[in-house]
């Protein structure tokens, strides 16, 4: 009876036995399984997170010391009142920047997430330097001009950096044309550049006067002033050909020049972006005439042969006879805004180059006083 009473209490003990070491286990891994998920979790949000060189310091964010493999069993979150007593073993990454904010809790704002806060920092624009006596602190002065190679302070122009030598065109032969271009930089005042020379190893040259407001006749020339933006393009001509400026004058672009190509062979030809005609007027003559004036190029005069063919369509050929060439342009568009250039053409005296070397060369520009403007070498 003992005997078979002890072995359904002993079958009955190693049941339990059994059952208890499976539920052990079952929970064991349970919680191995749980680690593992929330460890990987936590791997992959530091893998997903930028490095810290390359973070952006536009947010400042509380996170957790300490994750690791069973990092979710420590608090992702504190209170406001631990941030603000420093004892919640919370790091605060900062900006990287030398000089950025501290990331005191002064500059930013805390905002509440999923029972924790983030803190996120103030993108306003940086206030102003201030000194120990609580003024602004001034901007440092302006770098003085360094003098080229051969030059003292004492030697440089007031127009020192105001009006560059921006290109050059060395003479590719004797009978080559030579040119520079002299720019007026940006935020410059008015600068007379007549009477300025450009020195190089081999001579000098002195810019001249020209025309600022061209009309037909006009032979009265002033000094060249320079704006900021304005460009003077000064050229030479060839050392043994005939050749001379058959214009006679230099003169400021304006909308309009690019007509006087027809009168005269200029070299460089001047540039053609002369204003379109009243589409209006173009409108109300004939199909004949509409589609000989569409096929004209711009800034080009009709020839008195073409004009003739329209014999029977006097309209057409008062039109034509009006309002084409330099006269009639400029007196249609003188008083409208831009119609001056700001870019002014001299050439210098018959037979006369820019005498700069084909090879190498240094060139100076000096104002009328002998101090030095520019230089370019090359």
């Amino acid at each position: 009876m003992l005997i078979l009473a002890y072995r359904p209490l002993s079958d009955y003990n190693e049941h339990i036995m059994v059952r208890g070491f499976i539920i052990v286990a079952v929970a064991f891994f349970l919680v191995i399984g749980v680690g593992i998920f929330f460890g990987l979790r936590a791997a992959k949000e530091r893998l997903a997170e930028p490095k810290e060189e390359n973070r952006e310091s536009t947010s400042t964010e509380v996170k957790a010391k300490g994750r690791g493999f069973f990092g979710f069993l420590h608090r992702d979150f504190v209170s406001k009142e631990q941030f603000e007593r420093g004892d919640s073993g919370f790091q605060l990454n900062r900006w990287g920047d030398e000089g950025g904010s501290s990331g005191s809790s002064d500059a930013s704002s805390l905002e509440e997430s999923g029972g924790g806060f983030i803190l996120r920092r103030d993108m306003s624009p940086p206030s102003p330097k201030l000194s120990s006596g609580g003024g602004e602190v001034p901007e440092a002065p302006a770098r003085e001009p360094k003098p080229p190679f051969g030059f003292t302070k004492e030697a440089l122009s007031p127009f020192f950096g105001k009006v560059e030598i921006s290109s050059l065109q060395p003479p590719t032969s004797d009978y080559a044309r030579t040119a520079a271009i002299l720019t007026a930089q940006s935020g410059a005042l008015a600068v007379n550049v007549t009477g300025w020379k450009l020195r190089t190893n081999i001579d000098e040259v002195v810019i001249p006067q020209a025309i600022g407001k061209y009309v037909p006749g006009a032979t009265l020339s002033e000094d060249i002033m320079l704006r900021s933006g304005d460009t003077l393009s000064l050229f030479g001509h060839y050392r043994f050909a005939e050749y001379q400026h058959p214009f006679g004058k230099n003169v400021r672009l304006n909308e309009c020049t690019g007509y006087l190509n027809a009168l005269y062979p200029f070299e460089p030809k001047l540039p053609t972006r002369c204003p379109r005609l009243n589409q209006d007027e173009v409108r109300s003559l004939s199909g004949a005439c509409q589609t000989y004036i569409s096929n004209l190029g711009s800034c080009k005069t009709p020839a008195s042969v073409d004009i003739a063919n329209f014999q029977g369509d006097r309209a057409c050929q008062s039109f034509l006879r009006r309002s084409f060439g330099y006269a009639p342009c400029y007196e249609a568009h003188k008083n409208e805004e831009n119609f001056f250039s700001r870019e002014w053409y001299a050439w210098l005296s018959p037979q006369m180059q820019i005498p700069i070397a084909r090879d190498h060369d240094r060139v100076f520009l000096f104002d009328r006083n002998g101090l030095l403007v520019d230089e370019f070498s090359y």
